[in-house]
């Protein structure tokens, strides 16, 4: 693996870690995911959601040769929804860490 490669690798923590753990903070992701969200940001209103943001991530990995797991994901959700205030149908998608609507 060479050392960009394993700088930007996310680590798996199972099921029972990552379920366990809060978002993790944008300068913590690894470098595909603050592409997602910088993408999403340039979107402009209107054109913000989750479900948009899952693709970005589905593609900003792929070019890496990557593969984000769930804590990442659901922590680029967190980020999204308190940065843009995502709401009602924008903020459904593939939520399924849930504690980042649970607090509101």
């Amino acid at each position: 693996m060479t050392s960009i490669t394993a700088s930007l690798s996310t680590q798996s923590h199972g099921s029972t870690a990552t379920s366990m753990r809060g978002p993790e903070p944008f300068q913590h992701l690894p470098l595909p995911a603050k592409c997602a969200i910088e993408y999403l940001d340039a979107q402009g209103y209107g054109n913000r959601s989750i479900a948009r943001l899952n693709g970005y991530l589905e593609h900003y990995f792929r070019v890496y040769g990557l593969a984000c797991d769930e804590h990442i994901r659901a922590s680029c959700h967190h980020i999204a929804v308190c940065r843009f205030g995502l709401t009602g149908a924008d903020a459904e998608g593939d939520t399924s860490m849930g504690w980042h609507t649970a607090n509101k």
